[in-house]
């Protein structure tokens, strides 16, 4: 097998080129449920590997999970 082939092969797996993608962020948007806010949660994370890698993958989910430490914090402190 040839490298060309190889990389054609490699370039089937990626579903699109996020780093060409011309993203915004709609943070106006009114969300119906939390369903929508956890599908454009995952789908900015699904970009954000894409485009950075998994090591950037594991830096995000650090971020959250002390985030939502925090969160839960706050989400807490209200329910006196």
């Amino acid at each position: 097998m040839k490298l060309k082939d190889i990389l054609n092969k490699k370039k089937a797996v990626i579903k699109e080129d996020v780093s060409t993608m011309r993203l915004k962020s709609n943070i106006d948007q009114k969300w119906k449920d939390e369903r929508n806010v956890e599908e454009d949660l995952v789908a900015w994370f699904d970009g954000a590997v894409g485009a950075g890698g998994t090591g950037l993958g594991d830096d995000i989910i650090y971020a959250v999970e002390d985030a939502l430490e925090r969160m839960r914090k706050i989400n807490d402190a209200y329910k006196i």
